[in-house]
């Protein structure tokens, strides 16, 4: 489930219409940082994570990018689970506290 950002209300052919935006209310709080793994070389990323949180009636989520990087927009304060995952690897969760924009870095175990 997709949780909106801000809602656009215009008029159109009479009527009101409601759409939703990608962009969150000012100084609404992120979640971002770093997904890798550890390797023979050492740390490496991890492209193509997922990681979510839950934010109010819905989640939000974001993919980390080819340095394992990602950013979570439009969260609200608090603890809550966050989760990483992608195929191959071991599900990762843990409890985030988040107040203002806030750091998570994860380490993933791929499956043997």
């Amino acid at each position: 489930m997709r949780t909106p950002g801000f809602q656009q209300v215009r008029e159109g052919g009479g009527a009101l219409v409601v759409t939703e935006t990608d962009e969150y209310p000012p100084g609404s709080p992120t979640l971002s940082g770093a997904v890798s793994e550890m390797t023979p070389k050492g740390r490496a990323p991890v492209e193509g994570a997922e990681v979510w949180r839950s934010a109010g009636p819905g989640w939000r989520s974001a993919t980390t990018d080819k340095n394992g990087l990602y950013r979570i927009q439009g969260l609200y304060d608090g603890a809550e689970i966050v989760g990483t995952g992608k195929e191959g690897y071991l599900h990762h969760e843990a409890v985030v506290t988040i107040h203002g924009d806030s750091l998570h870095d994860v380490e993933l175990v791929r499956k043997r």
